[in-house]
């Protein structure tokens, strides 16, 4: 069994990879929710003197120290209210979207998962016999991972809905498709092959 779950994992996260160059490069919808600006240049030298370095920078935003002043708590709260609100995740030095380690670390990061759910579809095995069990059962998984983690962003933190759906679906239906792929390799083993 481990090593059906082993070569399950490997050939899930090809399967993600592959299903990942085409959802973000060839799929239309991401340029539907992700915009840029004409004011590019202004906008990065704003950024470039008022951010003291790479990090995440909320607006409107209280330190702890401030919180603790009178009235701050609810000021902040007003501000919220009356918006606009701004989150920026900014990497002052830059990155190499296509580098090797981009692909390294997301092949790495897939691989973990896929060993993740190969871990949960073996120890549900009893309960899942045939095919069409394993693969709602990896694609639920999926499921799970897009509407507990991505879902709960726009939720939270106010961010644009139709971003995190786009962003959701990837996993979702990335699981789907891998969940085909675990459920025909990641079995139990018939008795001759036991036996073997």
């Amino acid at each position: 069994m481990l090593k059906r779950a082993l070569w399950g994992s490997l050939v899930g996260a090809c399967v993600m990879m592959v299903w990942g160059s085409i959802y973000w490069t060839v799929l239309p919808f991401g340029y539907q929710v992700m915009h840029g600006t004409s004011q590019e240049a202004a906008v990065k030298a704003i950024l470039a003197r008022s951010l003291p370095g790479t990090g995440v920078y909320m607006v409107p935003w209280l330190n702890q120290e401030q919180m603790a002043e009178p009235g701050a708590a609810e000021s902040l709260m007003a501000e919220h209210r009356q918006g606009p609100l701004v989150q920026i995740f900014y990497t002052a030095e830059g990155a190499d979207p296509m580098g090797p380690s981009v692909f390294l670390g997301g092949f790495i990061n897939m691989f973990t998962s896929a060993l993740i759910v190969a871990a949960l579809l073996c120890m549900a095995m009893p309960g899942l016999p045939t095919f069409s069990l394993r693969a709602q059962f990896v694609f639920l998984v999926g499921l799970f991972a897009g509407v507990a983690v991505d879902l709960a962003r726009p939720i939270w933190w106010h961010q644009p809905w139709n971003y995190w759906i786009h962003q959701a679906l990837f996993p979702i239906t990335g699981w789907l498709l891998v969940g085909l792929v675990m459920a025909a390799i990641v079995k139990d083993q018939p008795p001759a092959e036991d036996a073997a």
